[in-house]
């Protein structure tokens, strides 16, 4: 098993509850999941979730590339699809990647914080129903939320997300795409909807500034 930066074993890496990116055959369409149990010699996974919420058909004996954040690094593989459990549970089993590599692109850039945000519920405009929660992690594409509960919306419905943090003082649409239990819990996956590229430029940079800062206070 080859060794990737900082002496950190690949197997090492793929702990439990890891969010990870998933793209298909050579499209760049990004996909979301979860390792569920690494184990000796392969990966289970949750179901693959695209941005719209659906569940991806996973084929077996697919090859997939996986991306996903250790040791403060993004990183990204190859893997080839074992198993897909369908009966009494759903899953996938994926052999670990052979190389780790960098991952240079900007649409990856994703880091890990905590801080409150409120999810406000829109009808035709009108006020209805408002959700508090926590980031767990943040990129210019999404946002990750620890809540109660999940973010249910009827049709004709919109979510608008308003958080204050450092520089970052955002009122953006989002729209919530996966809902995973954790313990007391709920882990909110939600996209940005009409992000324009002045917001997307600034989550990149406060993404990039965070990284620094943290590094600098040896913190990884």
């Amino acid at each position: 098993m080859d060794v990737i930066e900082n002496k950190l074993d690949i197997k090492e890496g793929f702990i439990h509850n890891l969010p990870i990116v998933v793209k298909l055959r050579n499209s760049e369409q990004e996909h979301y999941a979860v390792v569920l149990n690494p184990t000796d010699d392969y990966i289970l996974i949750s179901p693959v979730i695209a941005a719209d919420g659906r569940q991806i058909e996973i084929r077996e004996g697919e090859r997939i590339e996986v991306a996903t954040k250790m040791r403060g690094i993004l990183w990204s593989g190859f893997c080839i699809i074992v198993e897909v459990l369908k009966i009494d549970f759903e899953g996938i089993w994926l052999t670990y990647p052979k190389v780790l590599t960098k991952v240079q692109r900007r649409n990856f850039l994703r880091l890990e914080m905590s801080f409150p945000v409120t999810v406000n519920i829109y009808e035709h405009d009108v006020p209805v129903q408002s959700y508090q929660g926590y980031c767990h992690d943040l990129s210019a594409s999404g946002i990750g939320l620890n809540m109660s509960q999940p973010i249910n919306l009827m049709e004709g419905q919109q979510a608008v997300a308003v958080f204050s943090y450092k520089s970052l003082d955002e009122n953006i649409e989002i729209k919530p795409v996966h809902a995973m239990k954790y313990g007391a819990f709920y882990r909110v996956g939600c996209k940005f909807l009409g992000a324009e590229r002045t917001f997307i430029d600034k989550v990149h940079k406060f993404i990039v500034q965070e990284q620094i800062n943290m590094k600098k206070g040896g913190l990884y």
